[in-house]
């Protein structure tokens, strides 16, 4: 065999630079992906409880009741189920649920506030709740302004119907705790931590980086300017939707006129937008409807 002969057989068994890379790339994937399975095969491992032989208070608990008269009302095992679902529960060391405070370098004791949880808008459409229970309920606009996202919350407009319960916090069971497992766990989340690899694995997952939040993401309140990279022509059909109503007279040259429509041609989308942006939206769309008039220079 020639020595010609000989490097062209090998020569298809080398690998090039790139190759070799993105097969790294390939095999960290992978482990992270296996690590991500496991992690989650430890997390649905059942926790295994024993009963203590002597059960001992730890503090108090507080939760929400019926009031004395609604449990004599007919509808007391409807208004039971809502409870069920919106009841909310607190821990406290002091029976009177008063947290320590700092005012003008004075410490001091003021009461803790607990109300009856609110419902998230996919929660409220799905089967948890019936047509008769979202009745009695009432959207509430909620603003976050740090990620400037606003979304409904439902909330129960009778909370007069429940009353506040203290009772003592007693521990009768204990956990049995498996340390190789916990070692492990802790193990696998350090790793995916480190080196950013958080985003990569989410990205393997769900195809993207971007955080998917579906609480916030939920109609009817959308995020940011509803009129961001949308032609004026798209915001007039949810205003004007006949056609009938564009065939307006519209003069495209630079003398006074007085603006009544829309009709749609590029240069008509000019003044139209020289409008928009000098007196605002809606005193535009009162001007497509006849309500006012403006004279203007193009």
């Amino acid at each position: 065999m020639k020595n010609g002969e000989y490097e062209d057989m090998f020569y298809g068994r080398l690998r090039s630079v790139r190759r070799r890379k993105r097969e790294a790339y390939g095999d960290r994937d992978k482990q992270l992906l296996r690590l991500h399975r496991e992690s989650r095969a430890i997390g649905k491992l059942a926790p295994v409880w024993i009963a203590l032989e002597h059960p001992y208070q730890r503090g108090w608990e507080r939760f929400f009741v019926l009031r004395d008269d609604v449990k004599r009302d007919p509808r007391a095992a409807f208004y039971q189920k809502i409870l069920d679902k919106i009841n909310t529960r607190q821990m406290s060391r002091r029976k009177d649920f008063k947290k320590r405070t700092q005012y003008r370098g004075r410490k001091r004791y003021a009461a803790r506030e607990q109300e009856v949880s609110d419902v998230c808008v996919k929660d409220f459409m799905s089967k948890k709740f019936t047509d008769r229970e979202r009745a009695l309920f009432v959207p509430v606009v909620r603003h976050i302004r740090s990620l400037n996202i606003k979304y409904f919350d439902y909330r129960f407009a009778e909370p007069w119907r429940f009353v506040l319960k203290v009772i003592p916090n007693m521990v009768t069971h204990t956990l049995l705790r498996n340390n190789e497992m916990e070692s492990r766990d802790a193990y696998i989340d350090a790793v995916l931590r480190q080196d950013n690899h958080e985003q990569r694995l989410r990205k393997l997952l769900d195809g993207s980086y971007q955080y998917k939040c579906d609480w916030c993401n939920d109609d009817p309140v959308k995020r940011g300017d509803p009129f961001h990279n949308r032609s004026f022509a798209a915001v007039l059909d949810e205003y004007w939707p006949s056609e009938a109503g564009r065939d307006i007279k519209i003069l495209p040259t630079r003398e006074d006129f007085s603006f009544y429509g829309f009709c749609g041609t590029q240069k008509e989308c000019a003044g139209m937008g020289y409008l928009w942006n000098k007196y605002g939206l809606a005193r535009c769309l009162r001007v497509l409807m006849g309500a006012e008039e403006i004279e203007v220079l193009i």
